[in-house]
């Protein structure tokens, strides 16, 4: 996944509701946060945590790599606090494409040898 422009809640609503009707919440992921910036008010964020437990609760959640520059950190801050302190999954935070993707290949994906 790749963010560009504004980053807005039915963004991510649809991002997860894709990911479980695809039952592709074990793949590992890459989201390259590069450009974009998120639009999130304290509330969004708060329900888009919940929805993010409640998919942890029922679904093995493959590892997860971000890509940032120290630009997108900030403009991605929150939502890279929340992705980064899931304990149910593996995550690292990466400057380079290359390097989150050599790193992803090193994860095991829950349910596959």
């Amino acid at each position: 996944m790749r963010t560009e422009g504004a980053v807005t809640f039915p963004d991510l609503q649809a991002f997860l509701t894709d990911m479980r009707a695809r039952s592709a919440t074990s793949y590992r992921k890459l989201l390259d946060a590069r450009e974009g910036h998120l639009v999130l008010s304290e509330d969004e964020l708060a329900s888009y945590e919940r929805q993010s437990i409640e998919c942890a609760v029922y679904d093995r959640l493959g590892p997860y790599a971000i890509v940032a520059t120290e630009a997108s950190k900030q403009a991605h801050a929150a939502l890279l606090t929340l992705l980064l302190s899931n304990t149910r999954r593996p995550s690292g935070l990466f400057s380079s494409p290359t390097d989150a993707y050599e790193w992803l290949l090193t994860q095991a994906v829950p349910g596959k040898l």
